[in-house]
């Protein structure tokens, strides 16, 4: 049912914003905002006739290897959803330690009786990516792109996006970040909506935020002309702390529930 199936595209969203700049300095970050070994809990919530209800959850953590980062996602639905719809999706990447630039992506989406594996390889001698696409049962389809110098995919640019510039995203006021997913390249533009001072954040704390929309792709989960408004930690972490979102059949959130080995101290002003 699309009710439920929403949470993935909720998943999608969390997974691929954060804060973003020009295209030419998205890709040019030292990386100061996270450690190995950083896991991120999210609740996700679906609004059911005016009544916000626990539907599901999302963890992203972070792996530190010799060369590279090693991130994945899960996000899933709660087990009492899954005989009426059950999501489990899975995203991984892999990100140079040094560019922070991805080598591969995938992407493995179970949604009720729809399934659809997606990998991406990024081969930046040939300046050449290669996104493999495969649907249900069917045959697996690949798509061709010239490699650009800050073509990213969700997780690389989620982590990239932690890394820049705070203040070049205020002078800009709206800016556009691009992405490949699926067989399509995307141009997302961002829209800069001010700070917030003692953000409340429900079950962990109050703290200062940077509100941010973007505007969302238009299709089976969001309208055309669809924005998301998103709450980012103002700190050196610059975490999402809450995420809300329209859809097509009434709206979803996503609130941070815990964190572990952050890379800096998390600024929570009071419990709530």
């Amino acid at each position: 049912m699309n009710k439920v199936k929403l949470i993935a595209g909720l998943i999608f969203w969390l997974v691929s914003q954060a804060l973003t700049s020009q295209n030419s300095t998205i890709c040019h970050n030292r990386n100061l905002a996270f450690n190995g070994g950083e896991k991120l809990v999210y609740e996700l919530y679906y609004n059911w006739n005016f009544i916000w209800i626990p539907a599901g959850t999302l963890e992203m953590t972070i792996e530190e290897k010799t060369d590279h980062y090693f991130i994945k996602a899960v996000g899933k639905t709660h087990e009492s959803y899954n005989w009426f719809f059950k999501v489990q999706d899975v995203f991984t990447c892999e990100m140079d330690k040094i560019t922070l630039k991805p080598r591969k992506f995938s992407r493995d989406i179970e949604e009720g009786d729809y399934r659809i594996k997606n990998d991406i390889f990024f081969n930046r001698q040939t300046n050449k990516v290669t996104s493999y696409v495969k649907i249900n049962d069917g045959k697996t389809k690949a798509y061709r792109f010239d490699l650009s110098d800050c073509m990213l995919d969700l997780l690389s640019l989620s982590y990239n996006l932690r890394n820049l510039d705070v203040g070049q995203l205020i002078d800009q006021k709206i800016i556009y970040t691009d992405l490949i997913f699926d067989e399509k390249k995307y141009l997302i533009p961002v829209k800069y909506k001010g700070k917030v001072k003692n953000f409340k954040v429900s079950g962990v704390g109050m703290i200062d935020v940077i509100k941010v929309s973007p505007d969302l792709i238009s299709g089976n989960v969001f309208d055309e002309g669809s924005t998301m408004i998103l709450y980012v930690s103002d700190d050196q972490n610059k975490i999402p702390v809450m995420i809300e979102s329209p859809i097509k059949v009434g709206s979803v959130k996503a609130i941070l529930k815990s964190w572990k080995n952050l890379r800096h101290p998390f600024d929570l002003k009071a419990k709530n």
